[in-house]
C-alpha cells in the first residue's frame, strides 16, 4: 500500500514535501462545490496539479467535491464534474474519487425513492463507463456512512458492501472504499442490533467481498449517531484513539495489505490542527508501517 495524504486543491502549501521524499503520495481534494463558482477555479487546480506532478509523489489521485456539489439531476454541476474528469485524463490520473452527493435530510427519508435514484445514478455512471473505455482512468465509487456526521442526513446509495454489486461489471468504474465509513456503518448497525436483540449477521471484513476496489481511505470515529441525536460523530481519528479498538484496525490493514496490490493507494484521512506539518499524518504513518510490518 501506498499512504497519502489529502489536500485542497487550491491550496498546495498543504503538500508536504518531507512526506513525498518519504516516498508517499497525496490526493487533491476540491471540498465544496462552491468553488468551482469561481470563474478561475480550474485553471488554478490545474496549475496545482502540475506543481504536485513537479514533486514527484509516489501516487496522485483526486476526489470530486462532497459539499454542495449533488450532480445527478443538476446539469450544471454535473458539467463540473465532466470537467474535473477532463482534467484527470489530461494528466494521467489513475483515480477519481467520487461520492453518490444525493443527499436526504432525517425527515424526508422515508419517501426517498432509492431505487429510482440508484437507477439514475447507475445510469449515469453506464455513460461515464463509455466515454472511459481505453483510458488510464478509474472513477472510484465511495461507500458513504450509514448516517451523516451530524444526524440530519443521510446519503444512501452506496452504504454497504454489496450495494456495490451493481458497478461490478463496469471496466472504468470501481470502488474506493472508506475504512471509517464502513466502521461507522458497521457498529452503528451492530448497536442497533442489540437494542432490538436481534442476530447480527454482518462481518466486520464483509468489504473483501467487494471485487473491484481500487483505493481506500483510511482513519478512525468517534461517537455512534441515530436520527435526532445531539452532538457529532468525530472522523479523522488516528487509528488508535477512536470507537474501534486499534487491533480492528490493525487487523483490517494486514487483511488489505495481504489481498491488494501493493501500490494500491490509502488515504489518511486525519484532522490536523495544521496541515501543512502534517504531525497526525506523520504519527499515522508510523503506526501503519508497525501495523504491517514495514
Amino acid at each position: 500500500m501506498i499512504p497519502q495524504i489529502a489536500f485542497n486543491l487550491l491550496d498546495v502549501r498543504q503538500v508536504n514535501s518531507e512526506w513525498i521524499q518519504l516516498g508517499c503520495g497525496v490526493e487533491g481534494h476540491i471540498f465544496d462545490g462552491f468553488d468551482f463558482i469561481d470563474k478561475n477555479c480550474f485553471n488554478n487546480l490545474e496549475n496545482s496539479i502540475q506543481i504536485i506532478k513537479n514533486m514527484n509523489p509516489k501516487k496522485l489521485t483526486l476526489h470530486f467535491p462532497t459539499s454542495n456539489a449533488s450532480y445527478i439531476d443538476n446539469d450544471k454541476m454535473l458539467n463540473n464534474l465532466f470537467r474535473f474528469i477532463e482534467i484527470a485524463l489530461k494528466y494521467d490520473i489513475e483515480v477519481l474519487t467520487l461520492h453518490t452527493n444525493d443527499f436526504v435530510k432525517v425527515e424526508d427519508y422515508k419517501n426517498y425513492n432509492i431505487s429510482k435514484r440508484k437507477s439514475m445514478f447507475i445510469s449515469l455512471l453506464d455513460k461515464l463507463d463509455k466515454e472511459l473505455k481505453n483510458t488510464n482512468l478509474y472513477i472510484g465509487i465511495e461507500n458513504i456512512p450509514i448516517i451523516g456526521n451530524e444526524a440530519d442526513e443521510f446519503d444512501p446509495l452506496f452504504v454497504m458492501p454489496d450495494s456495490f454489486q451493481d458497478i461490478k461489471n463496469f471496466s472504468n468504474i470501481k470502488t474506493t472504499f472508506d475504512i471509517c465509513h464502513w466502521l461507522i456503518t458497521y457498529y452503528t448497525l451492530k448497536s442497533i442490533a442489540l437494542l432490538k436483540r436481534e442476530d447480527f449477521i454482518l462481518n466486520i471484513d464483509d468489504f473483501l467481498e467487494i471485487s473491484n476496489i481500487i483505493h481506500f481511505h483510511f482513519s478512525s470515529f468517534r461517537n455512534l449517531l441515530i436520527p435526532y441525536s445531539e452532538g457529532i460523530c468525530q472522523e479523522g481519528l488516528k487509528p488508535y484513539e477512536g470507537l474501534p479498538e486499534e487491533s480492528v484496525l490493525l487487523n483490517i490493514l494486514k487483511s488489505i495489505n495481504s489481498k491488494y496490490p501493493k501500490n494500491i493507494g490509502i488515504v489518511f484521512e486525519v484532522v490536523e490542527n495544521c496541515y501543512m506539518k502534517r504531525k497526525n499524518a506523520f504519527l499515522t504513518l508510523e503506526w501503519f508501517k508497525k501495523a504491517i510490518g514495514d
